[in-house]
Order: structure tokens, then sequence, then C-alpha cells
């Protein structure tokens, strides 16, 4: 397979495709969550039928958009040894995680749900390795999705979590292979912590969990399900702690906004494919709960009393940074000290509204913001670095201020947005301000995100996603 957009099966068969059966494995998070739901969509406006499966309750927000829900019971978590009574306590703990590990909860999944296709998210790994060699007998596909970019070290190519940008020149090529050489130490190193921190929480033989990224625990998983790590996996990549090298990988990302490609042009592994970006929209109306109805009808109320030509800003770090209340109120400052300017702040959940001090009366901050709906009125956003969020902005056309939090890849999307001209990099908070001024008053970044458009909306008018999933074929043996 190729790192372009066409393909043969993208659209072949658009009037002959029978309706099937997809089972879709959710870690869920939110933005991947959200992401798989516009994915579904697509699926059940092409006839045919989602069922979710999670080990965290998504029912409410699954159930919203039409779709069956099935619960993964995790098993319950092991307890500290007792020194009294050492002998008994560490035989239940093996005996618990050897229940966890032969429970065959994804497995009963296949004969409950009969389904046509499996889609999993990459980090699903204990669901995914209980069901590689069941669905290859069954004869199902097994597909896996991934919502960061891809993650292959390639000759200039920089880890994802930094800010360099692609190397081309034999200087800058051994830079970049001592970073990927410093992340895989780092990967060793951590993973030497985390057999340490074990043995001191006097915790030797947990349970292994749905959202388990250990890689002892699923080295365990994979012997007892039959599976050969080394021949499904390989290490040498950047997500910890494997990436799979033959089950099919849809990337929802564009190739546009990734590196440009290499001289010669450097392909993607065999087994990954850039699908496009998945944004619902309209997302929020759908999402549905009494706070975020209140939620809306509070943007709706601030949009409709602003004026129609003052410049609205959206503002967001995400639902998984640790609460910098301070930078929140350096960014309610610059907006107080710009009235002309009108902000949507969106919290994540991750702080009060309290906290931030008195609001200025052209700053609306929501616990939980509809994103999607206020990109689709915004003039700009500064935002965190998640992909996304920085799908939605590139779609939609807004250019970005990007202030990383360095959470995981973060640093990495930042520093693609800025070799493609979208939007600006804040290295501080003090660069947040002539930024957020800089894209609104230069219309080169609006220029460039119309004339990216075409290529981000051209993944959804092929239907390559779902041209990949109606033809895959089953792993072989």
């Amino acid at each position: 397979m190729r790192g372009d957009v066409t393909t043969g099966d993208a659209t072949k068969g658009d009037d002959a495709t029978r309706s099937m059966t997809i089972l879709y494995l959710s870690i869920g998070m939110a933005s991947p969550l959200s992401m798989s739901l516009e994915l579904c969509r697509r699926l059940r406006d092409r006839g045919h039928t989602v069922t979710y499966a999670s080990h965290e309750d998504l029912s409410d927000r699954v159930g919203a958009h039409g779709h069956h829900f099935i619960r993964l019971h995790d098993p319950e978590p092991t307890s500290p040894i007792r020194l009294r009574r050492a002998l008994a306590d560490g035989r239940e703990q093996c005996r618990r995680r050897r229940a966890s590990i032969d429970d065959d909860g994804p497995v009963r999944l296949l004969d409950a749900v009969k389904p046509d296709r499996i889609l999993a998210d990459v980090e699903m790994h204990v669901a995914i390795l209980k069901l590689i060699e069941p669905a290859r007998t069954r004869g199902i596909p097994l597909l896996l999705t991934m919502a960061i970019f891809p993650v292959h070290p390639a000759p200039g190519r920089p880890p994802l979590h930094v800010t360099d940008p692609p190397a081309d020149g034999a200087p800058g090529r051994r830079r970049l292979r001592r970073k990927w050489r410093r992340t895989r130490l780092e990967r060793t190193h951590f993973e030497w912590k985390q057999r340490l921190a074990r043995w001191r929480r006097l915790e030797p033989c947990p349970t292994v969990g749905y959202f388990c990224f250990d890689v002892d625990d699923l080295r365990d998983v994979a012997r007892r399900h039959g599976v050969d790590l080394g021949r499904e996996t390989t290490r040498r990549h950047w997500l910890r702690p494997f990436m799979y090298t033959r089950l099919p990988v849809l990337c929802w990302n564009a190739r546009e906004l990734d590196w440009p490609q290499g001289s010669p042009p450097e392909e993607l592994p065999q087994n990954v494919r850039y699908v496009g970006p998945m944004v619902q929209r309209p997302r929020f109306a759908q999402d549905h709960s009494d706070d975020l109805d209140e939620e809306f009808r509070a943007w709706r109320r601030f949009d409709s009393e602003r004026g129609a030509d003052r410049p609205l800003v959206y503002a967001s770090l995400g639902s998984f940074w640790a609460g910098d209340v301070d930078l929140l109120r350096g960014i309610v400052e610059i907006f107080a000290r710009h009235p002309a300017w009108d902000l949507v702040l969106g919290l994540g959940r991750q702080a009060r509204i309290d906290d931030l001090g008195p609001l200025p009366p052209n700053v609306l901050a929501l616990p939980w913001a509809p994103q999607v709906e206020v990109l689709e009125r915004a003039d700009a956003a500064v935002v965190h670095g998640g992909v996304a969020t920085l799908n939605e902005c590139a779609l939609l056309g807004v250019p970005t201020v990007v202030y990383s939090t360095g959470f995981v890849e973060q640093h990495g999307n930042a520093a693609r947005i800025g070799f493609h001209g979208i939007g600006r990099v804040a290295s501080t908070p003090h660069d947040i301000k002539p930024s957020i001024r800089h894209v609104l008053e230069d219309p080169a970044y609006r220029r460039r995100l119309d004339a990216l458009r075409p290529s981000l909306e051209r993944y959804a008018q092929q239907r390559v996603a779902l041209g990949l999933i109606e033809s895959a074929e089953v792993l072989p043996a």
C-alpha cells in the first residue's frame, strides 16, 4: 500500500456493497472516540451496522449516535502482598493474574455480535492480541485505527514527540538517528522503572486489564493466546510499547499535513494508510446531557450578542493537560487588554471557571466547549497541539496558535503546523499574544488553509477509509 490518497478499492462497487456488521473496540479516550464516531457514522450511512465495545462505560455517548454498546469488564486490581501472609497473597495474585490473561471476553464478543469486520483502536492491545487468532480462524478481517501521525522511523524523519523538522543531509540525519536511539533507550528505562515499581508496591503479579501498556504483561497475553509478537509487532517505532506490522492500520490523518516525502520518496509501511481527518460536523448536538445542553446554549447566547465584525478566537488545552490555571489566566488577560477581540475558552473539565477570576464581557469560559461549532465561526484558535483539534482547525480553515503542553506527540504536531504555514508555534506563554495578532492580521494563513482544504476533503469524498474496510482481507496465517 502506498501513502497517497487514491485507491482502486475506495470507490469500487459503491452500489453493490453488501451490508456488514462492524465491531468497534474503543480504548475510551475522548479524542479517538470522537474520531471513531465520525468513521462509524460514515459506515452507517453506507448501510452497515456498528456495535461498540469498551472497558469504559461509553453507553450514553455511543447510544446518542445510534450505535449499540457492549461493556467489557476489567478484572479487579490485585492488592499489595502483606508480609505476614506473603505466600497466600502471592498465590492469590498469581491466580487472579492468570484469570485476567485467560479471560476470553473479546472472543465471546465474536459469538454475540457475529461481525463481518473488526475495528480496534491501535492501543487496545489486550483485546487485539486476544482476537488476532480467533479472527483469522473465523475469517474475519481485523483492522486497527490510529489517531496520531505515522510513528515509523525513516531517514530524516524525527520522532513524533520532538519539535525538530525533517532533516535533509548527512549531519541532520545523524542528529535524528541519535534522537531515535535516545527514544529507544528512554523506552527501555521506562519499562525497567515499571518493573521496579511493581516490586516496591509488593505487587509483582498484577491483573492485566484492557488499558494495559506494560510490555511484560502483553507478552504474557500474547504467549497465552498463541500470538508471535516478534512476527506481528515491532519495537523499532515511536509508539510505546510496540506497533503492529501485519494488521492493517488506518491513520486518521492526511498525508498533506505530515512531513513532505523525502528524496527518494519515503513510503509508509505496507500495512499503514492515511485515510484523512475524521471530524464530526455537527458534533455537540448529538452528545446529549443537561450540562452539555446548557453549555451549548451559553455559546449560542454569546455568539448572538457579539458584533459580526469582531474577531472570534477559540482557546483550549484539551482534556488531558495538567491544569495550568496560570496559563489560562494569562490567556484571559490578553483578551481583557484587547476588548475588540472575543474569546471562547474551553476548559476540558480540567479547571473551574471560578479559578480564572473575574472574566471580561468579551470572554466566555465553558467547562466543556462545543469545539467544532465554535471553530466553524472562529477566526483563530489557541490550542495545545492535540492531533484531533489540529485536524478540525485545518478542515474548517481556522489558523492556529499552537502552544504545546508536551503531552505525548504534541511537540511533533506543532512542528508540522508551523512547517506548513497554517499556524504559528508559541514557544513560551509570552509568544501567545503576538502570535494571535499575527494569524488574525495576516491573510496568508487563510489562503494556505483554503488551498489545503480540498485535499483534506478528498479523503471523505473518495471514501478511502470505507473502501479499505469493505475490501479488507483476513490476516494470513
